[in-house]
């Protein structure tokens, strides 16, 4: 029997820590956004944006890193870097 090699749909399981304005999650964000996306044919996304505050990051990590394995300095890094392109 022939093995199926074909993608199905949310089958990738790379996640991707990004910020609002990252052209891969097709979608306009809030500036304290903190959320996940993903298109029935791509990776995950944990989108984390400018102004989202580490309580909230601290409040959501338990998720975050059962569904994702995102680590809070991580959320920290895209949203710092963020800040610093504004500036």
């Amino acid at each position: 029997m022939a093995t199926d090699t074909l993608p199905r749909d949310f089958s990738d399981t790379r996640v991707f820590v990004v910020g609002v304005n990252d052209p891969r999650t097709h979608q306009l964000h809030e500036l304290d956004y903190l959320g996940c996306e993903q298109a029935c044919d791509g990776p995950r996304y944990v989108v984390v944006g400018p102004d989202a505050s580490n309580e909230k990051m601290i409040r959501n990590l338990p998720d975050l890193i059962a569904r994702y394995g995102v680590t809070l300095p991580q959320l920290q890094a895209v949203r710092d870097s963020q800040l610093k392109a504004v500036q």
